[in-house]
């Protein structure tokens, strides 16, 4: 289970994920990236459902229509943005309002774009800047201010929450709340060791966060060190799209992310306090401790995306995407899952919402997002029935959104609390009267400081043996009781699938039955884990897999899955996502489907209002490396050999880099006086070697690289040896 086993340590604090935007193509139809290809396009491509709308704009510039035979759409080159400097700017500067910019005559076919796909796939071309709100974002994940907030444990029947205004009596509970943490280097060095990469670039869907470091210390004493040690990479859960429920995605979003780190990558395990205070909690569980779990989720999120001049004066804009971090530290055993929670899956598929969001001039319909219960039964007479609500507890925010005001846009710019909900009643039938726990949503009994001291994590102990096993054997029903009505807001599904590899990495021509990277450079399977009432399924049933093909040169999947089939699954079973060859266009989101789960079991389109694989969480996401042939630079054999130049590396290579991540330019600028010299060489030959993929010095961050670049790569350093 690892979150909710004990003890937990519970932390809060700061975190700024300094994600970068160029690659979202959010204003898709104009793009300066292929994300299935990890190509960059310079110049940039406007494009059009059909070619007569371009042929069409008045007064016309002539621009040759190319139809781009992977996605089936056409497009123009804004051929006047053909240089770095220039794009550079373009990138700054909103669109349309500068009668003296370089594209000024692209205008009429930006608006002719803006009505035909920029109504069903971007947002407005005319008034932004192409670089969206982050372009100069370095992918860096960092945690600061960040405190242990409170310490639970289990003891006689009891679960206790122990706080700075509740302190325990004991020494290791109380060093423990003077305790600080981060994912630095080490814990007084400011420097994050975690970065933030996107298995899908476009997309967000799902991402890993990679780290070479997690500590927890004592915060006025740095070299008093209670953990320290390297953790697989962070997986998110499932985003939120509504936590506070009168903003807008994706600042009203949320997210749950999760590790853990095996002793063995915990420098001196046996002499750490943090180990030593679990083993002493054990008396309840009694399996040997494997690690320790972490995970972490967002609160209060700030992105300052509404400012057309965000980018003026000139230089680079650091501008992250500002959050609370409220997160556990628990102990690890054999049987839990090393990068997700395992338990009862509480969704809000087919239910009511709780909240109607008015503030876009429209009425939009919130649920409450999925959460994650589980039943600890210790005996017949004792059980611990816990639920998580780090991706789901409710929240205000002070000023609300409002159409055509100035938005809160950073860190302290507006205020958050509880939803003054009323009660969210527990019970294994819809009658009132199996009700066996409930959690009252409102600032008054449940302040935020409140909730995050415990981590976010509610806990029942249950006593009554027909109650025990009732909930064992029932689905559970989450009612609301809103302004004095009832209504269904969450209910169990019928299984509760995932797995431990979501986010995946596969090269163009492989043998799928070779596996993918997932955790490392090491190759594994796609592996699920199939729970119904929280018991593992032994004998299989019967899922849907449905693919969803990422688009090339866009966004999100517009409709419905591109192929379905079934596959016989049991707890721990290998999921097939491709037969035969891994192919381009299997970069994709696979979801994964119970039967009974929609109605005749119709999977619906992608792109509703909560993302559809949001409905569960039960999906993965698989990148594909595009293969190609660099023999003539690789192979001395080869009749047309000759070694690679730093023009063939620029465009094969780092224009990538330098387009869709601007940041890397500005610190090491794609010049050949600067690159084409044997200790640049050297540097990215080691810096791309992937025994480094799950580090931090891994280059590129965004975990683009294949196999056939990286044997470029090779090629280029050995002229240097």
């Amino acid at each position: 289970m690892g979150l909710f086993d004990f003890p937990r340590i519970h932390f809060s604090g700061k975190i700024d994920i300094n994600v970068p935007t160029i690659n979202n193509s959010y204003y898709f139809p104009l793009t300066m990236y292929d994300q299935t290809r990890s190509k960059a396009f310079l110049p940039p491509r406007l494009y059009f459902s059909d070619p007569a709308i371009p042929e069409k704009v008045k007064p016309t510039i002539n621009p040759k229509i190319i139809h781009d035979v992977e996605n089936g759409y056409w497009y123009i080159e804004v051929e006047p943005i053909n240089t770095i400097d220039k794009l550079r700017d373009w990138c700054r500067n909103p669109l349309g309002k500068d009668s003296k910019a370089l594209d000024v005559a692209y205008n009429p076919y930006y608006e002719a774009a803006d009505k035909d796909l920029g109504k069903v796939e971007g947002a407005d071309l005319i008034g932004n800047p192409p670089g969206y709100w982050n372009m100069y974002g370095d992918m860096s994940v960092k945690m600061y201010d960040t405190k242990v907030a409170g310490v639970q444990t289990y003891q006689g029947g009891k679960v206790n929450t122990w706080t700075e205004n509740n302190p325990s009596q004991t020494k290791e509970i109380g060093e423990l709340l003077t305790c600080a943490f981060n994912l630095d280097t080490k814990p007084d060095s400011g420097i994050s060791t975690a970065v933030i990469a996107e298995t899908i670039s476009s997309q967000s869907i799902y991402a890993n966060i990679f780290c070479s470091s997690v500590n927890l210390f004592k915060e006025t004493e740095p070299d008093q060190v209670f953990l320290q040690g390297k953790p697989f990479r962070f997986s998110a859960m499932i985003y939120g799209s509504w936590r506070v429920v009168n903003w807008l995605p994706a600042m009203a979003g949320s997210a749950r992310w999760v590790s853990s780190i095996p002793m063995d990558s915990i420098p001196n395990s046996e002499q750490s306090k943090l180990i030593s205070f679990f083993e002493s909690q054990n008396n309840y569980d009694g399996r040997p401790l494997k690690g320790v779990f972490v995970s972490f989720s967002t609160f209060e999120v700030f992105e300052n995306r509404y400012d057309p001049e965000l980018y003026q004066p000139e230089g680079i804009i650091k501008n992250p995407a500002q959050a609370t971090t409220v997160g556990s530290i628990s102990p690890w055993y054999e049987e839990d899952m090393k990068s997700a929670v395992s338990g009862r899956n509480l969704i809000a598929l087919n239910t009511q919402p709780i909240f109607t969001n008015t503030g876009n001039d429209g009425k939009i319909p919130i649920q409450l997002t999925p959460a994650i219960a589980s039943n600890r039964k210790l005996s017949e007479t004792l059980s611990i029935f816990s639920v998580d609500m780090g991706n789901s507890w409710p929240e205000l925010m002070d000023p609300p959104f409002q159409v055509d005001k100035v938005q809160p846009a950073k860190r302290g710019e507006a205020t958050f609390e509880t939803l003054n909900l009323g009660t969210l009643s527990f019970r294994t039938g819809p009658d009132s009267s199996s009700e066996f726990a409930s959690i009252q949503v409102d600032p008054m009994n449940n302040p935020l400081s409140k909730v995050f001291a415990q981590g976010c994590l509610f806990d029942f102990v249950i006593t009554d043996p027909a109650t025990i096993d009732t909930i064992e054997n029932e689905y559970i029903y989450v009612y609301g009781l809103i302004d004095g009505s009832e209504k269904l807001v969450l209910k169990e599904s019928t299984y509760m699938i995932l797995t431990d590899e979501k986010g995946l990495y596969g090269e163009e021509g492989d043998d799928p039955d070779e596996g993918y990277m997932s955790f490392s450079e090491q190759k594994q399977p796609c592996r699920l884990r199939i729970f119904q009432r929280g018991k593992p399924i032994v004998q299989p049933i019967e899922i849907y897999i449905a693919e969803y093909i990422v688009p090339e040169a866009a966004n999100d999947p517009l409709k419905g899955p591109d192929n379905v089939w079934t596959q016989q699954v049991a707890d721990t079973d290998i999921v097939h996502l491709v037969s035969n060859q891994i192919k381009i266009k299997n970069t994709a989101v696979y979801y994964f489907v119970y039967k009974g789960q929609y109605p005749d079991d119709v999977i619906p389109t992608f792109t509703t209002s909560n993302y559809t694989i949001m409905d569960t969480g039960s999906f993965a996401t698989l990148r594909v490396y595009p293969k190609k042939d660099y023999e003539k630079y690789t192979n001395p054999n080869h009749p047309e050999y000759a070694p690679p130049t730093f023009e063939v590396m620029y465009e094969e290579v780092f224009k990538l880099y330098d387009v869709v991540y601007p940041i890397m330019a500005e610190i090491h600028p794609f010049t050949k006086e600067a690159w084409e010299n044997g200790i640049m060489a050297g540097m990215v030959k080691q810096r791309t070697n992937p025994s480094l993929w799950d580090d931090v010095l891994y280059m590129g961050r965004s975990r683009e690289l294949s196999r056939s670049q990286r044997e470029l790569i090779l090629a280029w350093a050995k002229k240097y040896e």
